[in-house]
């Protein structure tokens, strides 16, 4: 077997191509239209493959875009209202507020 015929390629999947602009906006040439980091990191966990160009350079940016998918999916959507350490302050209205000796 030569190297179209073998594994690799029975199991070639389209690799999505994404461009990013100067401001950081990611643009999908064959679909015309900008997508959201949310979006490729739907793709990623689906098994989807992409590259990231540089809009201007030609360059290969996939791993900048990478990190920017995963700060957007480790940042809370809405900042103060989860429930994580330090929601405890004694503000919640349980009575327990310093009173008890």
């Amino acid at each position: 077997m030569t190297g179209a015929d073998g594994p690799a390629a029975a199991g070639h999947r389209r690799v999505r191509l994404v461009l990013r602009t100067r401001d950081g906006l990611l643009f999908d040439p064959s679909a015309g239209r900008t997508v959201t980091p949310e979006e490729l990191a739907d793709d990623v966990r689906r098994g989807h493959r992409f590259q990231a160009r540089d809009s201007e350079h030609g360059t290969d940016c996939t791993y900048r875009v990478l990190v920017q998918i995963l700060l957007t999916a480790l940042t809370p959507a809405e900042p103060g209202t989860g429930t994580g350490t330090g929601s405890g302050t004694g503000t919640t209205g349980t009575g327990t507020t310093g009173r008890e000796r």
